[in-house]
């Protein structure tokens, strides 16, 4: 399963994940990214610094309070897991009357989550150990969106079959997409929709003041709204 399971809390909620870890001979940790451990630093994921990796056959539990408001991800930060498709979405959401730019959207979905990811053919142990970033092959086969894309091979020109992912939404009505950026690989995502202007009203779980753009450059591990 790529992504891995969203987590969308409230604000104020208390978190509560168990950790099982079954990748043979490697070991695990999680990382949440952008969410504050204010009193909870031992759960940030970190291996050796917070915590010791959990090992093949074990299991560790993470709790923390969902105290940020905002677009977050979870991943591993343990070698190269997180471009494998060790990683998911998280979404805390405040009430509508403490968000500054709720004016700007009629709904703000839990299926209107865009996580996109780089894939490679081979593992990311095969890949990348003891390759520069300046050398050749960094670019990856296909660009996910929530697990799902397609891949054109560029000598023969044959294009999988494999489903999109698809966001359905109302004509005149206003959506709030949150964006995650998971990339694995150097490179930044241009992301467009053609024939519309998209409002940017929060970065990297912040609220900022609104901005009209044609396209948005992401690099990793950057959130958008």
């Amino acid at each position: 399963m790529i992504p891995g399971p969203s987590i969308q809390v409230c604000q104020g909620d208390k978190v509560v994940v168990d950790v099982e870890n079954h990748i043979e001979g490697m070991e695990v940790t999680i990382h949440w990214h952008g969410v504050w451990q204010r009193g909870s630093q031992y759960y940030d994921g970190v291996p050796y610094v917070t915590q010791c990796p959990i090992q093949e056959g074990n299991t560790f539990r993470y709790q923390w309070t969902a105290g940020n408001e905002g677009t977050h991800f979870w991943h591993a930060h343990t070698g190269m897991q997180k471009i494998d498709g060790l990683y998911g979405s998280i979404v805390i959401r405040q009430p509508p009357n403490k968000d500054p730019n709720s004016n700007l959207y009629d709904y703000d979905l839990t299926t209107h989550v865009m996580l996109i990811s780089d894939w490679f053919h081979e593992s990311a142990v095969e890949r990348f150990p003891g390759r520069l970033a300046v050398n050749t092959g960094q670019a990856p086969e296909s660009v996910l969106i929530n697990g799902k894309g397609q891949f054109r091979d560029p000598n023969t020109g044959f294009m999988t079959n494999t489903p999109l992912e698809v966001f359905t939404i109302t004509s005149g009505r206003r959506y709030r997409f949150r964006m995650i950026n998971s990339y694995g690989s150097v490179c930044p995502a241009q992301i467009t929709i053609e024939g519309h202007t998209l409002t940017v009203i929060a970065t990297d779980g912040e609220a900022v003041q609104p901005v009209q753009v044609n396209t948005i450059i992401s690099f990793s591990a950057r959130q958008k709204k």
